[in-house]
């Protein structure tokens, strides 16, 4: 995913990942949904 390659990201860059992304994961199925979510609660976070 685009957005995670991007750590220090500010409000407005949000909105455009979110906007430019929504294509891709409207046709998620739920439960790929919610692995998604996971996956991104367990990824190390880099300072």
């Amino acid at each position: 995913m685009p957005a995670l390659s991007i750590r220090d990201t500010r409000p407005p860059q949000c909105v455009i990942l979110m906007q430019s992304s929504i294509n891709e994961v409207e046709r998620f199925e739920p439960s790929q949904a919610k692995a998604e979510v996971l996956v991104l609660f367990f990824l190390p976070v880099n300072p």
